[in-house]
């Protein structure tokens, strides 16, 4: 009886180091030896793609399969007739040059204010093309925090669109969201801006009128 014992624990331990050891090791170098008895495999293959640098920096990195780089825009500067008429189709008035302290009228500035407070400043060079745009919106004591800018963030998202022309990525909108929680509670933060699709937008706090601007 004990002579079974051993025997069933010896063909299991050799069972096992055949399996371990062995198995894989036919698989990867010798899979004809299985196919030969009818028994099918298919080799490991290390599943690795590599990409060149997407932000043009020397050398490489290792993605995996399926992986896609940012779209990255160059930045190009609108027409003022052009931008006029998409910030018309998102409510605003019509654009009106900015006056000076004597009332003299800048007719390479103009300015459309919206119901909801949201006040859009355009400026613009000889040919009629954009050089600086900003917004800047008025909000309640009670909502001039960073908690409420999930209320607010689709007037900025908006106007980042509108001035560059392309679509605001949902990653874009949470850099965006962080800048504006950093600036709520830093105010003086020199670290105001981010770049979105190309252009570099910087985000300040007027705390006695309760603005939130952004500039480009």
């Amino acid at each position: 009886m004990r002579k079974l014992i051993w025997a069933i624990l010896i063909l299991g331990a050799l069972g096992a180091i055949g399996y371990f050891i062995g198995y894989p090791y036919v698989v990867n170098n010798h899979p004809e030896w299985l196919e030969s008895i009818g028994i099918k495999t298919e080799k490991q293959v290390e599943d690795k793609t590599v990409l060149a640098d997407y932000d043009g920096k020397d050398g490489q990195i290792e993605v995996k399969e399926g992986w896609v780089a940012p779209v990255r825009y160059e930045y190009a500067a609108r027409d003022i007739p052009t931008l006029e008429q998409e910030f018309y189709a998102l409510g605003y008035p019509s654009f009106l040059y900015v006056t000076d302290d004597q009332g003299n009228l800048n007719k390479q500035a103009e300015k459309s204010f919206r119901d909801d407070g949201a006040l859009v400043y355009l400026y613009m060079d000889d040919a009629f093309y954009l050089t600086e745009a900003s917004i800047e919106y008025g909000v309640t004591k009670n909502k001039f925090n960073s908690t409420s800018m999930n209320e607010h963030i689709g007037l900025f998202i908006d106007f980042i669109k509108t001035i560059t022309n392309h679509e605001v990525s949902e990653e874009d909108k949470n850099g965006l969201l962080r800048l504006f929680s950093n600036i709520f509670n830093n105010p003086e933060s020199k670290s105001n801006s981010i770049e979105i699709n190309g252009l570099k937008f910087t985000v300040s706090l007027d705390m006695f009128y309760n603005l939130i601007i952004m500039k480009c």
